[in-house]
Formats: structure tokens, sequence, C-alpha cells
């Protein structure tokens, strides 16, 4: 999975990241990472793979550890349980949904990024506090801000697009005799083309749980 990901964010040969980005971006990306060195480590790769690692480090710096995200913690109780595990896609289908956005919208996402880290890490706390209180209305705030007003394109690839992809697979799973445990982001959940409008549109009762 790693090198699926490397390979996918790599720019095209001959291309480095000064040509996609404004000089100014790449100033403020060479100040934030904070040595020549560093920046140089950086230059033949595309903008939505710096910013995966510029959210990582944001979210580890708020106390938060990705290793122990909800996914990770069913996908293990599965393991333990011996119940049988799936995934809705893909490796190359979640890296589609980053590399398809386009350059302009991957810039911005990128100068949102490179924000003064007290500003990102209070962003992510937001965020975790909306989750863990169950606020729908300020997730669904955060979705409309960061993925459809910022960069719509984004948002259609990573939040509507999965949604739509993964329906016919839940409706499948739905009309099975057996009761599935399906866990998806936070912000697949909420909206008009969340999961739960999705299915309810489509004639299931849905319930939300609290």
């Amino acid at each position: 999975m790693g090198m699926q990901m490397v390979q996918r964010a790599m720019l095209p040969a001959g291309t480095e990241l000064a040509d996609v980005i404004s000089s100014d971006t790449a100033d403020k990306l060479r100040a934030h990472l904070g040595n020549e060195a560093a920046y140089a480590a950086m230059t033949r790769f595309k903008p939505w793979f710096i910013n995966v690692g510029l959210a990582i480090r944001a979210m580890q710096g708020t106390g938060l550890d990705p290793a122990l995200g909800l996914d990770q913690y069913f996908m293990q109780r599965a393991r333990t349980d011996k119940k049988a595990r799936s995934g809705l896609e893909g490796i190359e289908q979640q890296l589609h949904a980053f590399d398809a956005a386009p350059i302009n919208e991957q810039e911005l996402s990128l100068r949102e990024a490179l924000r003064p880290d007290a500003e990102l890490q209070n962003d992510v706390r937001e965020l975790h506090r909306a989750w863990r209180s169950a606020d729908l209305a300020a997730l669904e705030a955060i979705q409309r801000e960061e993925f459809f007003v910022k960069t719509p394109v984004t948002g259609r690839l990573v939040l509507t697009d999965r949604n739509r992809n993964w329906l016919p697979q839940m409706q499948a799973m739905l009309a099975q005799s057996q009761t599935t445990l399906v866990v998806v982001g936070a912000l697949h959940l909420v909206g008009d083309e969340g999961m739960p409008a999705l299915l309810a549109k489509s004639g299931f009762q849905v319930e939300r749980l609290h």
C-alpha cells in the first residue's frame, strides 16, 4: 500500500513541485519545513501527498494517534473474533480520490495546511469535539466549508462519489439475513449526500443511535 501511495504521489518525470504551485506557496512550504534540505525532499511529490503528511502531523500534535482509529480497532476485533471482514473499496480507489483532484485545489489545500500549527491543531480539536459529541450540525458545517466551498471537485471525489459508489454495496448487505457493521469516516455520514441520506432516499428506514 505504501509503495502504491508513493508511486501515485510522484509528479511526472521532469516536473517538480515548483512547476505546479505558485512561488508564494513554495516559499511558504520552505518556511514551514524550516530548511532547504527538507524542502528538497518534497519537490518530486504532488501537493495532496504533502497535505496528508501535514494533516497527520497536526493530528499527532493534538495527542491523537492515527493507529488508534475506530477502523483499526474494529478490524482488530474482527480478526480476534474470527469474523469476516472486507473493505468498501481498495487502496487504488482511495488514492484516486486524492490524486484526481485538480492541482489548483491541491495547492489551495496545501496553503491551508501551511497555517500555523496552533491553528491547524485547533481545527483538529474542533472536528474531534464535533465527532465525539455527535454534533451533526457542526460536522456538516465543517464538511461544507472545508470541502464543498473551498475545494468542490475534491469534495465530490473524496466524499460524494465514494458515498454513491458504496451505496449498492450497502444495499446488498442489507438484503442479507446477517447483521453487518460498516465503519466510515464521520464526514461520510452528514449532509444530503451522506450515507444515511442516500439510504433513506433508497427506501430504507434509517435510525440514529446516540
